[in-house]
């Protein structure tokens, strides 16, 4: 993806930084749809692009997110509000259903252990 010439909203500027910084540590830029892991990243390298990402925006998303949009045409998308989640076994996710799923999990974690205390 080609750098930003000159990026309006936050999005656009965690963006431009994120790549810049893809440019820095592997001393190129990377495709659209190039996975940040086969691209040569580590999991470290994601944490520092979230923080680099991360002093642009005006609400910091949880380091996740890196993670969940694998590849810079992604998380452009996600960071644009388009709320769908990277591929996960040949399935997309909106983001408010990847919330939901986190809850029922959260919430079936909450009853096995209250099932499982002694009474």
């Amino acid at each position: 993806m080609e750098p930003l010439p000159d990026p309006q909203t936050p999005a656009d500027r965690a963006l431009h930084a994120i790549e810049a910084t893809i440019g820095v540590i592997l001393g190129r830029s990377i495709g659209p749809d190039e996975n940040f892991f086969e691209a040569g990243l580590s999991s470290l390298d994601l944490v520092r692009l979230h923080e680099v990402g991360a002093r642009q925006l005006t609400v910091e998303p949880p380091v996740t997110v890196m993670f969940a949009y694998p590849n810079l045409r992604a998380l452009r998308r996600h960071l644009a509000g388009e709320g769908t989640v990277a591929d996960v076994g040949g399935r997309t996710a909106t983001a408010s259903q990847v919330r939901r799923v986190g809850t029922a999990r959260r919430e079936l974690r909450k009853r096995n252990r209250s099932e499982s205390e002694p009474q």
